[in-house]
């Protein structure tokens, strides 16, 4: 899908995709010879957890090692419970 597509499916401005491929919370896609984007069901589902982690008013350092900690297969999940313990005490805080 095109990045329009994609920022239509996800709810996502384009100029926010564009962001976030380039502070790298998005692989960046495939170019197509025009120079087109094109993404994947990846792209999507990616950009759907950030939106998620965004409205949880997760900063971006957290969302990034989130991202790290999912996509290392021998992360322990008391990675990922310690830092979110720590952002919900700073969110009641």
């Amino acid at each position: 899908m095109k990045i329009g597509e994609l920022s239509r499916q996800a709810g996502v401005p384009v100029e926010t995709i564009r962001y976030y491929e380039k502070i790298g919370l998005m692989a960046k896609p495939e170019r197509a010879e025009n120079g087109y984007r094109y993404y994947r069901q990846e792209h999507l589902d990616r950009l759907l957890f950030i939106r998620r982690c965004r409205n949880l008013d997760m900063a971006q350092d957290e969302i990034r090692e989130l991202i790290r900690l999912a996509e290392e297969p021998t992360a322990d999940c008391s990675d990922v419970n310690a830092l979110l313990a720590r952002h919900l005490s700073h969110v009641r805080a």
